[in-house]
């Protein structure tokens, strides 16, 4: 007697929580399997994948610079998944507008999933303690990011007085602290803003951000990195980026002493070698340079801890660090550096608000919950690093996938966590009609807050 494996008629339902890159990665790449598979043994994929606000693509709509366009480059492909209607094996549904918040929501979700992927990323800044904060001498670099790129605020917007003009007209020295990609944008746009007014308008960026920033009297930023050069998180790319301001008048500095030399018989890695020679290029070429005194400047400094904010001297108090190489471990000294300043942005990361619950979901349901992207790695990684990173965990969890045929419904209908919702859901469709308003109404730019965004589907 033989036995034919159920293969075609084999419905596999599939939740990602959180349409951003690694959410959306992680159904490409389980529909390019599938569809990669010999056909007698593909399965249906019914696949939601939900997000909390009314639209998708997370970071790479809401948090890549607006003048690296290229970036989001991968929304192109995320869209032929939605848009692709040819597949007979294949079903994805975008679930917009819904935020999970309660662990039986979760719960109903992955009673009914063969696999249920976490891409909730991480949006809450993580904290910072100086003596003397305040909400008028520190942001986050969050609150600015959301700011440039439109992120959509819920109901009415709190009263937000560093967005006007007001508060920036006496900022002269910024202090940034934290030296990843985050702070290189933001340091490279204020100064786009100021000098490149015109152009950097003609992107998505908020108009207001740069009518504020134009005007604003900045003078001088430090980019400040607790570690050393060699061990600091921004990419070559976005150092290039900066040096290449010098066309607007706007000069960098990084001291000799933070730049690593090879020891003898043991060269600097070829990654590192390449950004102190691009440092001392760069360096010597502005010496030979007339330098504007009424021009923005930059400098990125390193091994310090900001640890005071002292408002009448305007001066930002900031401890030495001394790293041990092969631990990395961090020890502050007793040497303290006075930095002028009007204004901190923290720079140092983001963390998941509801990380104790997904946790917990995830430990206890270890072969059908799966993290990914910001959730998974603790809110490191660009989006070309989330693409690798979420491919082959994809890969292993489709490989595994049993011929057992999934009986539940994964029809927005059928969720009773939606039945006593209030809120307007949206899907693919709704999307488009939003995307299509900012292309014609909008010349381009993003609707700034949910309701607007709502208020599109009513037309």
């Amino acid at each position: 007697m033989t036995f034919k494996v159920a293969t075609r008629a084999v419905t596999k339902n599939i939740n990602i929580v959180g349409a951003g890159a690694s959410g959306l990665y992680a159904c490409y790449k389980l529909l390019l399997l599938n569809k990669n598979t010999d056909p007698a043994s593909q399965f249906k994929l019914n696949i939601n994948v939900w997000d909390k606000l009314p639209i998708p693509f997370g970071l790479a709509r809401n948090g890549v610079a607006p003048d690296h366009p290229e970036i989001k480059n991968c929304i192109d492909t995320f869209r032929e998944m939605f848009n692709n209607k040819e597949d007979p094996n294949s079903k994805v549904k975008f679930i917009g507008n819904y935020n999970f918040t309660k662990k039986e929501e979760y719960e109903e979700l992955l009673a009914k999933s063969d696999l249920l992927f976490l891409a909730n990323g991480c949006e809450k800044s993580r904290n910072y303690r100086m003596e003397n904060m305040t909400s008028w001498n520190t942001l986050t670099a969050k609150d600015l990011v959301d700011w440039y790129n439109s992120y959509p605020y819920e109901g009415k917007e709190p009263n937000r007085e560093w967005k006007n003009l007001a508060f920036w007209e006496k900022i002269e020295n910024v202090n940034i602290i934290g030296n990843g990609n985050v702070a290189f944008d933001l340091c490279r746009l204020f100064a786009l803003c100021k000098y490149d007014k015109n152009d950097i308008d003609k992107t998505d960026i908020n108009s207001k951000f740069v009518e504020v920033i134009n005007k604003a009297p900045l003078k001088k930023i430090n980019i400040i990195g607790r570690r050393d050069f060699a061990h600091a998180k921004f990419g070559t790319k976005e150092y290039r980026e900066l040096w290449a301001l010098s066309k607007y008048g706007v000069y960098g500095n990084v001291d000799s002493k933070y730049l690593p030399e090879p020891e003898e018989g043991n060269p600097l890695p070829r990654a590192l070698s390449k950004r102190v020679q691009l440092t001392k290029k760069y360096i010597k070429l502005q010496e030979q340079m007339d330098e504007k005194n009424d021009t923005l400047k930059w400098e990125l400094k390193f091994l310090q801890s900001p640890f005071k904010i002292d408002e009448k001297e305007k001066v930002l108090y900031s401890r030495e660090n001394i790293l041990d190489k092969k631990t990395l471990k961090i020890t502050p000294t007793e040497k303290v550096e006075k930095i002028r300043n009007d204004l901190v942005i923290l720079s140092i990361g983001t963390q998941n608000s509801d990380s104790d619950i997904l946790t917990e979901l995830s430990i206890n349901n270890p072969n059908k919950v799966k993290p990914v992207g910001w959730l998974k790695n603790k809110g490191s990684g660009s989006i070309a690093e989330t693409m690798l990173d979420t491919f082959p965990l994809v890969e292993r969890e489709f490989k595994y996938m049993d011929f057992l045929n999934n009986e539940n419904s994964n029809e927005i209908e059928d969720f009773n966590f939606l039945k006593n919702n209030h809120k307007r859901i949206t899907n693919w469709s709704d999307y488009l009609k939003i995307e299509e308003y900012e292309k014609k109404e909008k010349k381009g730019k993003k609707c700034e807050s949910i309701e607007e965004l709502l208020k599109v589907l009513e037309k």
